[in-house]
This record gives structure tokens, C-alpha cells and sequence, in this order.
């Protein structure tokens, strides 16, 4: 498509939030690859008929019919790759295990030790020897080491299970959460797996993917009016005068814990 034109088309990011949780495909690629398996497959039932045979060599028909299986098998994974399934999750989830301290609107305080965590909210193994103090829908406060007190809702509860979801607007504690996710070395990419057993694992996913396939809809873009030309300015942001590392901050609140 960008060889035969090459100008034109419109910037697209990758969809966030709410739109990464859509079922999204590209039907020109999909639909292209389809019809050329279908014609393949077609070729090779003509083919596989005498009175219909157009290759008139016998012994040219076991290697064209294995070209034409690699054949479709790639445009089959074409196919797949034009599919995105939807995201379940919006944010990217690491495992940990760590002590978390939860309190209830009343007061009453819930221990256990996070499962997962993620920047919009955790997963909670709440310890044996205490009662659940919340239920679904309290707000509470979670207590996380290096982190300090995270105001959060209760959206899951089952057994001793918590999935509690963070409602941290822009501070200093979703700073400190930031830093403790994303530098403190926490891995969400391991893989124990083989190509095979990989490649099986992508197909069953896209065909367990729930939902259908969105019908295309050909809305034209409006018209984009000329930005105008900025004048010159200069801005210059001074630092500000009481500038607190987050290393230290998390080590103060650690002790705290």
C-alpha cells in the first residue's frame, strides 16, 4: 500500500485506554490475504480434478501442492496479524509480593500480601488470620512500601481475594508508584516457552477472542484548517526551590511501613 502510495495517509497512534479495549482490524490486509487463500485453495481442487487439471505434468502436482499449502498457511497468519484482539487491561501488570496494609472507611484494618500491581490498582492475598474488613464498592486506603497511603476502591472480591482500583490523580504518590513499577527492576515479560508451543498459544488466543469483527465505516476526514504560525517566544521555566528526590521520599516512607 505505501509502495503504490506512498503519500497521503493519515498518522494513527496505537489505541489507549478505552479504545485498546476494541476489537480492531485492518480489512484491506485481511480481507486481500483471505481471497488469495480462498483462490489457492480453489486452484488446488481444480487441479486435484482430471477433467479440470490445468498443470498437465502429473509429477509437477505433489510440489506445486506444497508450495500452495505454505502458501496459504503464511496468508492464514497474515490474516491473524490484521486481528487485534481487545485488552483486557489498560495498564501493564507486574507480579509482587509484598506486605500491603488496607483500611477501611470505619477504620478497621485489613493485612495480606499483593498478588499483582499495576498503576491503575493490585490484586491482594488479605492474611488468614484477619477478617476482610472491606467489601466491594468502600473506599479504602492501601498502604504500599516506598509508596505511602494510596486512596483506592474496592471492585472484586472473591475468597480471600481483593482487587482494590487506584484513584491517584496526578501526585506525588503516583510519582512514587511510577519509579517503583518501572526502575526498581519488577519484570512482566517472562516467557518459558517454545516457538511451537508460542505460535499455538497466539492462535488459540485470537480465536478464543470474544466479540465480532467491527463493519467498516468510510467517513472522510474533515478538513484539517492551515495552523498558523506561533510567534516567537521565550519561556524559560525556572526549577523549583524545594526539590525532593522520590529515592529518599520512598526510603522515609519504607521505614514508615
Amino acid at each position: 500500500m505505501t509502495i503504490a502510495r506512498p503519500f497521503g495517509h493519515v498518522f494513527k497512534v496505537t489505541p489507549k485506554g478505552a479504545g485498546a479495549k476494541k476489537l480492531h482490524y485492518d480489512g484491506t490486509i485481511f480481507w486481500t490475504a483471505a481471497s488469495l487463500m480462498a483462490l489457492t485453495i480453489l486452484g488446488l481442487v481444480i487441479n486435484a480434478l482430471p477433467e479440470w487439471r490445468i498443470i498437465g505434468e502429473s509429477g509437477l502436482l505433489p510440489i506445486v501442492a506444497c508450495w500452495s499449502a505454505i502458501n496459504i498457511v503464511v496468508l492464514f497468519l497474515v490474516c491473524m496479524m490484521a486481528l487485534q484482539a481487545s485488552a483486557r487491561r489498560g495498564e501493564e501488570r507486574f507480579d509482587l509480593d509484598e506486605p500491603v496494609w488496607i483500611f477501611a472507611p470505619g477504620g478497621a484494618l485489613s493485612t495480606g500480601r499483593t498478588k499483582n500491581i499495576s498503576l491503575s490498582g493490585a490484586a491482594v492475598l488479605v492474611d488468614e488470620e484477619r477478617a476482610i474488613a472491606s467489601k466491594v464498592g468502600d473506599n479504602v486506603r492501601v498502604f504500599i512500601a516506598e509508596i505511602g497511603f494510596v486512596a483506592a476502591t474496592v471492585v472484586r472480591q472473591a475468597g480471600r481475594l481483593l482487587a482494590v482500583h487506584f484513584n491517584l490523580p496526578p501526585c506525588v504518590e503516583r510519582d512514587l508508584l511510577i519509579r517503583k513499577l518501572f526502575t526498581a527492576g519488577l519484570d512482566a515479560t517472562t516467557v518459558n516457552a517454545s516457538a511451537f508451543s508460542s505460535l499455538g498459544a497466539m492462535l488459540m488466543s485470537i480465536w478464543s477472542a470474544r466479540g465480532r469483527l467491527p463493519k467498516l465505516q468510510s467517513t472522510a476526514e474533515p478538513a484539517l484548517p492551515s495552523p498558523a504560525k506561533l510567534p516567537a517566544q521565550s519561556l524559560v521555566v525556572p526549577p523549583p526551590r524545594h526539590t525532593q528526590h522520590l529515592a529518599k521520599l520512598a526510603a522515609e516512607r519504607s521505614i514508615a511501613a
